[in-house]
């Protein structure tokens, strides 16, 4: 090809490519940039926050490891008639805790199995376990656990049973409003009293009169 039409053609071709078509061309280019170095930080972050997750995870079975406390509770057994504690054939029990340095009280339940999706996959802390209300351990561990008389009140063989008189022991003896008497400190450790929503098929009628032998029996501050 002759030198002139060579250089027309680079000429043409050069004429092709308007400046508006190079200017998107650059556009394009910083966009697709910008996206992979978006697509690269989001990939650090949550590299990042997963790292952080697994150390906060780490951390969180740490502190309870260290606060699980694995002295065996010394349980009183009140009602004689049901036996010995009996993780087989009762879902759980309803306790009292007294601290006989103060006279204050805890209500509780606790119930014996851990379950999964309604099937039960092993046996809880029950023989170890002192209460689920923070200010009650701190005092048990400033005073000691001899210090403190734990009863089991009553075992139950369904949730039911056992949720609903927890709440019910826990509304007649006044639990968040009854003060210990001379002073403004409240009686029980228990912050909450909680909701029913079904109707129980265990009914006790001597309940009212258990919880009196209870507190007789025990409590004498």
């Amino acid at each position: 090809m002759p030198e002139n039409e060579s250089t027309k053609s680079k000429t043409s071709s050069q004429k092709k490519l308007r400046p508006k078509d190079a200017t998107n061309q650059l556009k394009l280019g910083m966009v697709e940039s910008i996206s992979r170095q978006g697509a690269s930080t989001a990939t650090s972050k949550t590299s990042a926050g997963k790292t952080r997750t697994k150390e906060s995870a780490s951390s969180t079975k740490q502190d309870r490891t260290v606060r699980h406390d694995t002295t065996p509770t010394p349980w009183v057994i009140h009602s004689k008639d049901q036996g010995e504690p009996d993780p087989k054939w009762f879902f759980g029990f309803l306790y009292l805790v007294y601290n006989k340095k103060n006279g204050k009280k805890y209500i509780g339940k606790k119930q014996y199995k851990r379950y999964l999706k309604n099937k039960p996959v092993g046996f809880t802390d029950w023989k170890t376990y002192k209460g689920s209300s923070k200010y009650l351990n701190q005092d048990i561990k400033k005073y000691g656990v001899n210090n403190f008389i734990f009863i089991m009140i009553r075992q139950f063989e369904t949730r039911g049973g056992l949720t609903y008189y927890e709440a019910n022991a826990q509304h007649k003896l006044d639990a968040l409003t009854s003060r210990l008497d001379g002073v403004e400190d409240r009686e029980y450790y228990n912050a909450n009293i909680m909701g029913i929503k079904f109707i129980p098929k265990e009914v006790v009628p001597e309940f009212n009169q258990l919880l009196e032998e209870i507190i007789n029996d025990y409590c004498k501050h």
